[in-house]
């Protein structure tokens, strides 16, 4: 993340054909995102809204522009 615009960023899984893998992948990905934006804020590299921004776009929001599926 440190070399790389969040902007660019999305999360995306290898999950396929067994349920659980999707729901595992997606908990997982929240999990460790949270601790390395907990870290960027500790460092104060990051405030708080910032990386609830960055989360946001990596989760969900970069997708939805390149997409263009805005009207979400």
């Amino acid at each position: 993340m440190e070399f790389v615009p969040t902007s660019k960023l999305m999360y995306s899984s290898d999950a396929h054909n067994i349920p659980e893998l999707y729901y595992l992948g997606a908990k997982w990905a929240r999990i460790v995102l949270a601790q390395v934006l907990e870290g960027a804020i500790q460092d104060g590299d990051l405030t708080a809204k910032e990386a609830e921004s960055v989360a946001m776009g990596i989760l969900c929001d970069n997708a939805r522009v390149l997409y263009g599926a805005n009207s979400f």
